[in-house]
């Protein structure tokens, strides 16, 4: 039911008959009587936000621990709210009993705020295995305060008894936080990536947008695997129950209470980074790249910003195409055509769509131009049919790319040699991205593209009996645990880049076994 104006909603009541006007006066009673009330913006967004887990905040003075206090008070029975420190927790049990006047009782020695049948509950996690002391108690709404400043395992401990015997109690978890300002704090940039990092494939989701995802892992290394909805899916072999995650940023300027004192000029005075983090909310903001990272972000923004939609060598032929295949699951089989030294868009379609060589073989015929070299990541056997299948059916032949496969080779100064192709086919493609080499590699605007390139590692190992140092590069499944997807699109690049040479080779051939013909005839003539 809705109004056009006030006076028609006045209209509607006077014509209420006593026993409707008492039934509507019942059911409106619980908004008007509640002891908090969220401030309009972000945090009355996040107060009815459905997500399952929620990060709220970002800039100092947001609102963060009332929003955590008010969901407790207001829409929940049995409440958890958790800070690094005792005397944190202590400043948050001060303001509940501002916020709840002589309702209820607070007993300080347990931490403990009752009314009747609602509980709410203050922790602090400082100390080790200060978690396990909550272990088998049951919660509606776990919140933490200053989530960054605390560890993630011990976060999702107590998740795992987020639960209510109650149909109609809803149940979640809040994260109250200012961006991370060491190691502790970087979980949350992989639990809420596509709102914060952009160099997730998901990236940027939209403030208050739900997206889905599964925790996988054990309690030292979880990580995320996002997927499509709420439905259950399997993951690993399993079948996994998804939770709805969004993050709605903050700000000063929405606090009413704060924004108008001299709080904005006291940040200013704190040393950097923490006034930076405190007064933007970036997240980002201390993000590097990791010491052994492969392809350096930069490098990959600069072949990003290279390519267009009018690039030259894109009105040329195609000169090779990598393949990534993916029959069934959850990747994506790609297809990553090679222009010179720019890549077309790429061609991507779901596992579950290419779910055999044959069909493979036909997206492949369907994208290729002009005679492209074609390579096929055959390291898991999932190529092998495709590439039969062009050879059999085509007289196409097809490289075929086996990661595991050893080889002799060495980095371009020839200092270190690859523990397998693999490593071959990365650095090479590291170091033909490199600014300072002669090409000028033009790279498609995808996020995905970007994520994946810069996600890869790096290390020496020693190389066998010689003891001579080789570059290993992660495996696929290493890399998947942090990205939460396989690195689908950058295989299939630098594999089309590993073409390039034969490629360009098999288009000038002709050209020279002409000129030799005319030699030949010359020195015959002679």
């Amino acid at each position: 039911m809705s109004f056009d104006n006030d006076a028609a909603l006045t209209e509607w009541i006077e014509n209420l008959s006593g026993q409707q006007r008492a039934d509507l006066e019942a059911s409106l009673s619980p908004l008007f009587n509640r002891l908090w009330k969220p401030q309009e913006g972000p945090q009355t967004k996040a107060y009815y936000s459905k997500a399952d887990m929620c990060l709220y905040g970002g800039q100092a003075g947001g609102g963060k621990s009332d929003l955590l206090l008010g969901l407790a008070v207001n829409a929940h029975k049995k409440s958890a709210i958790f800070r690094q420190k005792l005397s944190d927790a202590k400043s948050m049990e001060e303001r509940l009993s501002e916020i709840v006047g002589d309702r209820g009782r607070m007993n300080y020695s347990d931490h403990v705020w009752k009314d009747g049948d609602q509980r709410i509950q203050f922790g602090y996690l400082e100390k080790p295995g200060a978690e396990k002391g909550h272990q088998g108690q049951p919660k509606d709404f776990l919140g933490f305060d200053e989530g960054a400043q605390q560890q993630a395992k011990k976060q999702i401990f107590l998740m795992g008894w987020v639960r209510s015997v109650d149909p109609d109690q809803r149940c979640r978890v809040v994260i109250a936080s200012n961006p991370p300002l060491s190691g502790d704090g970087d979980h949350l940039i992989e639990w809420f990536a596509p709102w914060l990092d952009p160099m997730h494939p998901l990236y940027p989701a939209k403030p208050g947008q739900l997206l889905w995802a599964v925790f996988v892992g054990d309690e030292e290394e979880m990580h995320s695997v996002w997927v499509d909805g709420p439905e259950p899916v399997e993951i690993e072999g399993e079948v996994r129950t998804p939770k709805s995650r969004t993050f709605i940023p903050a700000s000063l300027a929405d606090n009413a209470y704060l924004r108008n004192t001299d709080y904005d000029s006291q940040l200013d005075q704190l040393p950097e980074p923490l006034r930076t983090a405190l007064k933007t909310g970036n997240f980002m903001m201390a993000r590097k790249d990791h010491a052994w990272q492969v392809i350096p972000s930069e490098w990959v923004r600069l072949a990003q910003e290279r390519w267009s939609e009018e690039h030259p060598h894109l009105k040329g032929r195609m000169w090779a195409m990598g393949v990534d295949v993916a029959q069934g699951g959850g990747d994506k089989t790609t297809l990553a055509p090679l222009y010179n030294e720019c890549f077309g868009r790429l061609t991507t379609e779901r596992g579950i769509d290419t779910k055999n060589g044959p069909i493979v073989a036909s997206l492949i015929l369907k994208e290729r131009r002009d005679g492209a070299d074609i390579g096929i990541d055959c390291t898991g056997g999932w190529g092998n049919s495709a590439r039969d299948h062009l050879e059999t059916n085509n007289n196409i032949t097809a490289y075929s790319v086996v990661f595991s496969r050893g080889t002799k080779e060495k980095q371009a100064n020839g200092s270190l040699g690859f523990k397998n192709e693999r490593a071959r086919l990365w650095w090479r493609f590291r170091e033909a991205l490199d600014p300072n080499s002669e090409h000028k590699i033009a790279l498609p605007p995808s996020k995905k593209l970007f994520a994946e390139l810069t996600a890869v590692h790096w290390m020496v190992k020693s190389g066998g009996s010689s003891n001579e140092g080789v570059i290993q590069i992660e495996e696929k499944d290493e890399v998947r645990k942090r990205l939460g997807s396989s690195t689908d699109e950058a295989d299939a690049v630098i594999m089309a880049w590993d073409l390039r040479d034969a490629a360009q080779y098999r288009m000038i051939k002709p050209l020279i076994d002409d000129q030799e013909e005319e030699w030949n005839a010359l020195g015959d003539v002679g």
